[in-house]
């Protein structure tokens, strides 16, 4: 039985380290591009772009179905940022690659996402906490939670 678990564990510790490496390189990516004059501003934008709709609080605009936020999120932001790595072209991409690969982690960056991604949510709690139950999502839940109280 331990030696499941050892194995298990490092099974678990082996994943952790290649998506943190992923992860770090794609970040690695995303900074460099963003600074790079060869990469184009129209890739530039669309990843803006794609990143302003993951955090912008669509779900509060009147009228708004639940499932094309879905879709935005599974379909829309994914297909701007393969539509702006598409863009790039591909003797820069490669360079950009081979650059990231092994550099530390640009903090300020990683910072600077995270403090996006924590105001959106701020914002989106706080629109939940002064207008309960009126976001789209809550108005198409409602009458599956009914069931259960």
């Amino acid at each position: 039985m331990p030696q499941k678990r050892l194995r298990a564990l490092v099974l678990m510790r082996r994943l952790a380290q290649t998506a943190w490496r992923g992860f770090r390189k794609a970040l690695n990516v995303s900074w460099l591009a963003l600074r790079d004059r060869k990469v184009g501003l129209f890739p530039k934008l669309l990843g803006i772009v794609a990143a302003l709709v993951g955090v912008a609080p669509i779900e509060w605009i009147p009228g708004i179905n639940p499932l094309l936020l879905v879709g935005a999120e599974l379909v829309l932001i994914p297909l701007l940022l393969a539509f702006a790595w598409w863009l790039v072209p591909k003797s820069v991409k490669l360079r950009l690659e081979e650059e990231a690969r092994g550099r530390p982690v640009p903090w300020a960056f990683l910072a600077l996402v995270a403090v996006i991604f924590v105001a959106a949510i701020a914002v989106d709690t706080w629109f939940d906490v002064t207008y309960p139950g009126q976001d789209a999502a809550s108005r198409l839940l409602a009458p599956y939670l009914d069931r259960f109280e």
